[in-house]
């Protein structure tokens, strides 16, 4: 009995053309993301800076509001009753006037801007830009959420471009090094695996970068007795921007701990959220290609025996001359569907 192999191998030569073309593509491709992510990166960045002087102009010069409802409101109201119950012998030396003290600070609203206000409203406009909405600052004032308002829709679209072209230098990379890896190990050059390959690849590169995300913000906030769990439950709630606002970035305590680790978690920040954009997109395609991969093949099959057909004539036909060949159809729909799949 005679067995054939379907899988067709190209020859050497058509395997390093074809390899060297998909770098040099990948290649052009990571320029031109690089120049645009460049671009949109201090575009966005100079827009940061504004808004952020704006933000804090509206709440804290022009139309100042004192909160009403916040976490620390009925705290601040308790250590005030507990003041008004203490002696005279004892208020000096308690340290309830101190955390009383420390409560309202908040709230007493000055037309100065610190280093607390500054880095509080950073957080709040990428807190829009990334549509992670925390929910740790937000407006009081109507007026300033008339601008968040206003700005919400062009801000954000102006900002995604920032990590959908990080996710594209992430996919070019990624494809750069699974076609040279393949080619080292003789294997054939195939879109097909390419494109499962690089999302295999991406979707470890996301968990690498979601632990080091997660261990940052756990080694910023290691004195606080703050959980590793906590850290890397808060990663992926922001990189994935559902942001719940029971943990958030705060960019002050960044930069307290080292304007290095406030550079480090940005990085990483931004890397993550590029990359996780880029495996979904890779997600994506995947799952076009399978859903089209079975109409593609049945529009195969429909040309090869309606070229039979009209050659051979009709199959079924009373004289029935073209049953004959049936089993030669038969084997070339198959091989149409094999080279299909592989």
């Amino acid at each position: 009995m005679r067995t054939t192999s379907h899988k067709q191998y190209k020859p050497k030569s058509q395997e390093d053309d074809e390899t060297r073309h998909e770098i040099k593509i990948q290649i052009k491709n990571l320029k031109k993301s690089f120049k645009m992510f460049v671009i949109y990166f201090i575009v966005v960045l100079s827009i940061y800076i504004v808004l952020v002087f704006l933000f804090f102009y509206i709440e804290h010069c022009y139309d100042p509001v004192i909160p009403t409802k916040t976490p620390k409101h009925k705290l601040w109201q308790l250590c005030q009753h507990l003041e008004k119950n203490l002696t005279m012998d004892i208020h000096n030396d308690t340290v309830l006037s101190p955390l009383c003290k420390n409560h309202r600070e908040p709230y007493r609203i000055s037309c100065q801007l610190t280093t607390t206000n500054f880095f509080k409203y950073f957080d709040y406009v990428a807190s829009i830009s990334f549509t992670l909405g925390w929910g740790e600052v937000v407006p009081y004032s109507d007026t300033g959420k008339i601008v968040t308002m206003i700005i919400t829709l062009p801000f954000i679209a102006i900002s995604m471009p920032v990590y959908i072209y990080t996710g594209e230098m992430i996919t070019s990379v990624t494809r750069i090094a699974v076609v040279i890896i393949r080619r080292k190990f003789q294997r054939n050059f195939s879109q097909k695996y390419l494109t499962l390959e690089t999302l295999v690849s991406q979707m470890f590169m996301t968990i690498v970068v979601w632990l080091s995300l997660a261990a940052i913000d756990y080694s910023i906030y290691v004195d606080e007795n703050k959980r590793f769990f906590d850290s890397m439950y808060y990663s992926m709630m922001t990189i994935s921007t559902v942001g719940f606002g029971d943990f958030y970035w705060s960019s002050e305590d960044c930069f307290n701990k080292g304007f290095h680790y406030l550079l480090l978690s940005s990085f990483c920040f931004l890397f993550s959220m590029g990359t996780f954009a880029s495996t979904l997109t890779q997600v994506n395609k995947l799952i076009c290609d399978l859903t089209t991969k079975k109409p593609n093949f049945l529009r195969k099959v429909r040309k090869m025996t309606e070229g039979r057909t009209r050659n051979e004539g009709t199959i079924n036909s009373p004289d029935n001359e073209g049953t004959k060949n049936s089993p030669k159809i038969l084997r070339e729909m198959n091989n149409a569907y094999i080279n299909h799949i592989y």
